[in-house]
């Protein structure tokens, strides 16, 4: 993976850092201080792993990682990232695995809480056959996940959990095919969710 720091008034490069691990950050953010955390996956042996890292916002330097390699060692990826106020690092996608309630390989929502300090897990939340394509964080710093989820891995899924403990408020699905790709907080606290969804 590679993430680059580009000077705002020239476009000249401040910083380039390239992992040795084939893989691709595939979503960025930044915390109180200017520092980096980006997610993505990164290529391993038999598959893809979920992946975290924070850069230091002066020259790029990785300050910490932390990998999931999902239980069937497949595909397992990043794709929604929040920073809350006390700059930890909210982050949610999808691990593969052999399912339990259906056959064959499928993908399992995951979402974890990070410290900032060290990307130390604080919680873990997900579902069987589900996956993470968005999250935002609400005032409370309560976290709203959408993704998609169900029998058949589709629709519309969108869940609440608690920032604290990560335990779930509340989980709503939208019955079709495709899930949803983008989740937004308005300031009284209503969901917005934008996506695909064919009856």
């Amino acid at each position: 993976f590679a993430v680059v720091k580009l000077d705002g008034s020239t476009g000249a490069i401040v910083w380039l850092t390239k992992a040795r691990s084939a893989g691709a950050a595939q979503v960025v953010r930044f915390d109180s201080l200017g520092n980096v955390v980006a997610a993505g996956y990164i290529t391993s042996i038999g598959g893809h792993d979920f992946f975290t890292t924070k850069l230091s916002r002066s020259d790029g330097a990785e300050v910490w990682r932390n990998t999931i390699n999902g239980p069937s060692n497949s595909a397992d990826y990043a794709y929604g990232l929040a920073i809350d106020t006390q700059d930890n690092v909210v982050v949610a996608g999808l691990v593969s695995h052999l399912s339990s309630i259906a056959v064959g390989h499928h993908e399992d929502l995951l979402a974890l809480k990070l410290t900032a300090s060290a990307g130390l897990e604080l919680w873990r939340y997900g579902f069987e056959l589900g996956a993470a394509f968005s999250l935002d964080l609400d005032a409370a710093g309560d976290v709203v996940i959408a993704g998609s989820g169900g029998a058949d891995a589709s629709g519309i899924t969108v869940s609440k959990v608690r920032g604290v403990t990560g335990s779930e408020l509340w989980r709503h699905r939208i019955a079709g095919v495709g899930g949803g790709q983008t989740v937004s907080i308005d300031p009284l606290n209503d969901v917005i969710v934008s996506g695909q969804l064919l009856e």
